[in-house]
C-alpha cells in the first residue's frame, strides 16, 4: 500500500518475465527455423542459440531448478548479445535498411522488457515508441518484408499490447491503492485527534482530582493540627475518655487521606514540630490497654488474639500521640501476622531506657515487604502481599514521634517467621 506504479510493476516481474520469455522464444525460433533467406546462415544460428538458451532456462525456471533472476539475466543478456551479433552482420555491404528492419525489432523488445521488469517507465515508453517507428518504417520501405515476417511482427505486437495492458492495469491498481491509503490516512488522523482530545480530557480530569485530593488533605491536616492543639491545651477540662475519643476520630480522618498525605511525607511537610505536646505521667499498662481496645476490630477480622504482659511502669508522655504510636505499632504487627496467630505487647526497663515490644508471627513475603517499607521506600500497592496493609505513612509517623522524644523505633526479624517492632524511649525519672 502506498507504493508507486513502478514498484507495483516490479512486484509483478514474474508475470512480465513469462510474457517476455515466451516472446523471445517464439521470435528467435521463428527466425531460426523459418527464415527464408539461406545466405544468412549465421543469422539463423545466432537466433537458434538464443532460442535454445531461452527455452532451456525458461524450462529450468518452471521446473524450479533455477531462480528468477538468473533466468531473466540469461534471456535479456542473450537477446542483447544476439542484437550485437546481428548488427555486426549488417555491416556487410547490401541493403542496410532491409537488414536493420529484419533484426532491429529485438531492440524495442529488449527495451520494453527491461522497462517492465525493472520498473523504469521511460525505458518502457522509449522501447514502445521505437518499436512502432520501426513498424511504420517497414510499411513505408518494404511491404514484402512485412508480409514475409508477419508471424514475428504479430508476436512482437502481442507482447507490446500485453505489456501496455499490464502497465495500465498496475497504474490503475496503484491509483486505487493510493486513494485507499489517503482515505485511511484521513481516518487515522481523525482517530488520532479524537484520542489526543480524549487524553487531554482525561489528563485534565486527573489533574482536577489530584488538586481536589491535595486540597482535601491539606484541610484535613489543618483540622488535625487545630483539633489536636485544642485537646492538648484544654486537657484540664476534657476527660481522658473524651480526649481518646476525639483523638481516634481525628487519626482516622488522617488515615483516610493517607494517599494524599503520602506526598507530604516525602516532602517532609508533616508538621510534628509545629504541634504542641503536653506530656504527663501515665501508667504504661493503661496506655497499652487503651491501644488494644482501639485495634480490637482489626484483630478480630483476622482471628488474632492480642496479649498484654502487664507490668507497672510509669511513663512521661503525651497521652494522645503516644497512644496513637502504640495503636499503629499494633496495627502493623496485626497486618503482618498470619490469621489465627497471637500478637504480644510487652515492656520493660533496661538501664536508662524503656523498651516496648510488639511481637507477631508472619510469612516471609509479608515480613520482606514490611522490611522494605520500614527502611524508607514508598512501595507500590502492587508489591503488597494480600493480607498486608502496612502503609508507609504509619512507619513515618512512629519514627518521627520516636525521634522527637529522644527514642528510636526498630524492626527485628527473628529466626523462623517471628518478628517484632521495638520502641526504645529514654527513662525520664
Amino acid at each position: 500500500m502506498g507504493t508507486s506504479p513502478l514498484a507495483l510493476i516490479y512486484s509483478e516481474r514474474r508475470l512480465v518475465f513469462n510474457i517476455t520469455a515466451v516472446l523471445v522464444i517464439l521470435g528467435a525460433g521463428y527466425d531460426a527455423f523459418f527464415y527464408w533467406e539461406p545466405e544468412f546462415l549465421a543469422y539463423k544460428w545466432s537466433n537458434g542459440i538464443l532460442f535454445g538458451l531461452a527455452t532451456l532456462f525458461y524450462g529450468l525456471f518452471w521446473l524450479k531448478r533455477t531462480d528468477l533472476s538468473l533466468a531473466i539475466a540469461v534471456i535479456i543478456y542473450g537477446t542483447l548479445a544476439n542484437i550485437i551479433f546481428i548488427f555486426l552482420l549488417n555491416r556487410i555491404p547490401g541493403d542496410f535498411m532491409l537488414h536493420l528492419m529484419r533484426n532491429a525489432f529485438f531492440i524495442p523488445l529488449l527495451l520494453i522488457t527491461l522497462g517492465m521488469v525493472a520498473g523504469r517507465w521511460h525505458v518502457f515508453v522509449f522501447g514502445s515508441v521505437y518499436y512502432f517507428f520501426l513498424v511504420f518504417l517497414a510499411f513505408k520501405t518494404n511491404h514484402l518484408y512485412l508480409q514475409q515476417n508477419l508471424g514475428f511482427f504479430f508476436i512482437v505486437i502481442s507482447g507490446t499490447v500485453a505489456g501496455l495492458f499490464l502497465f495500465l492495469s498496475q497504474l490503475t491498481r496503484s491509483l486505487a491503492d493510493n486513494s485507499q491509503v489517503k482515505a485511511q490516512n484521513v481516518m487515522m488522523q481523525q482517530k488520532l485527534f479524537e484520542a489526543l482530545e480524549h487524553t487531554e480530557l482525561v489528563e485534565g480530569f486527573k489533574n482536577r482530582i489530584v488538586e481536589r485530593m491535595e486540597n482535601t488533605a491539606q484541610k484535613s491536616l489543618e483540622t488535625f493540627k487545630t483539633s489536636l492543639e485544642f485537646i492538648v491545651r484544654n486537657e484540664d477540662v476534657l476527660s481522658p475518655e473524651v480526649r481518646s475519643r476525639y483523638g481516634e476520630v481525628l487519626l482516622k480522618a488522617v488515615d483516610a487521606t493517607g494517599i494524599s498525605l503520602q506526598t507530604m511525607v516525602k516532602q517532609g511537610s508533616l508538621p510534628f514540630e509545629e504541634l504542641e505536646f503536653k506530656p504527663e505521667w501515665l501508667e504504661l499498662s493503661e496506655l497499652c490497654s487503651a491501644a488494644i481496645q482501639q485495634v480490637a476490630f482489626a484483630a478480630s477480622k483476622k482471628g488474632i488474639i492480642v496479649i498484654q504482659r502487664k507490668a507497672s511502669l510509669p511513663v512521661f508522655v503525651d497521652y494522645l500521640t503516644f497512644t496513637a504510636v502504640l495503636r499503629k505499632m499494633l496495627i502493623l504487627v496485626i497486618n503482618g501476622s498470619k490469621k489465627g496467630k497471637k500478637v504480644t505487647i510487652s515492656y520493660q526497663q533496661e538501664g536508662n531506657d524503656m523498651l516496648i515490644f510488639v511481637e507477631g508471627e508472619g510469612d516471609a513475603k509479608q515480613l520482606e515487604y514490611m522490611q522494605r517499607v520500614f527502611r524508607g521506600g514508598l512501595v507500590y500497592e502492587t508489591d503488597k502481599p494480600v493480607d498486608c496493609q502496612a502503609h508507609p505513612l504509619i512507619f513515618h509517623f512512629c519514627k518521627k514521634w520516636s525521634a522527637k522524644n529522644g527514642g528510636r523505633l526498630t524492626y527485628d526479624y527473628y529466626s523462623g517467621e517471628n518478628f517484632a517492632f521495638k520502641l526504645v524511649l529514654p527513662d525520664t525519672h
